[in-house]
């Protein structure tokens, strides 16, 4: 079994170009991009390239709507997309850029080449299906908590991806809103607002300004029985 912070490490953004830029053909197969913030994108995953985010954060879905909540955030350094396995049943998945977003746009069988030779053991894709599975399980556990626990549970995987300024306290993005809470957990605008109003009167969630601040995520932790049994966190 492996470590999680020896996985993340050797599946690192940095030595993943490091590994790719190992071939002097890395240019070619290789491209880096520019996406706008609101910009959406669909892809198919049998198509030729894989897709790694360098900067600026991505929500993905596998359908054409991003209210349902059936979406994931990804953050800088993740791989938006590989192909794993290339006979694999066609599906589409959808991106929008929540900011502007860097990424590279790597030849699928360039990325087997490499990987073959300097990534044996796997570490790479064994990562990615790891943090893969992890959202995937994320979305279905979502399912069985009541409308106001997925609002708590919403704000939980923001703050994920949000800025660990002080013990206990998170700084969310900027893109954080109450409509994408109320998307990620597919409740009403209106009603996200009114729980997490609650939260705010008690001083644990600072929202009357950007950036928003956690003020007490151990509270907010605390509102869900069920936390503790996703402890595979997505670094």
């Amino acid at each position: 079994m492996y470590k999680k912070e020896e996985l993340h490490s050797l599946a690192s953004f940095h030595n993943i170009l490091k590994l790719l830029k190992k071939d002097p053909h890395f240019n070619h197969f290789c491209t880096q991009h520019k996406m706008v913030k609101g910009f959406k994108y669909s892809i198919n995953q049998n198509k030729n390239n894989s897709y790694l985010l360098e900067s600026g954060f991505l929500s993905c879905s596998f359908n054409e709507s991003f209210k349902d909540g059936l979406f994931f955030i990804v953050k800088p350094g993740k791989f938006a997309s590989i192909s794993v396995i290339q006979e694999n049943t066609p599906y589409t998945a959808n991106f929008k850029a929540l900011t502007e977003v860097i990424y590279w746009e790597i030849d699928n069988q360039f990325l087997r080449k490499m990987l073959l030779m300097e990534d044996p053991r796997n570490y790479i894709l064994l990562n990615y299906l790891v943090e893969t599975r992890r959202r995937m399980y994320i979305l279905a556990k979502k399912n069985f908590f009541s409308s106001e626990k997925r609002i708590y549970f919403a704000l939980q995987r923001c703050a994920e991806v949000g800025i660990h300024f002080q013990e206990n306290q998170i700084q969310l993005p900027m893109f954080i809103t109450y409509e994408l809470l109320s998307q990620l957990a597919s409740t009403s605008k209106s009603y996200t607002s009114r729980v997490l109003y609650d939260l705010r009167t008690k001083g644990v969630l600072e929202s009357s300004k950007k950036p928003w601040i956690i003020k007490d995520l151990s509270y907010v932790n605390s509102l869900l029985d069920s936390y503790k049994d996703i402890d595979f966190i997505e670094d």
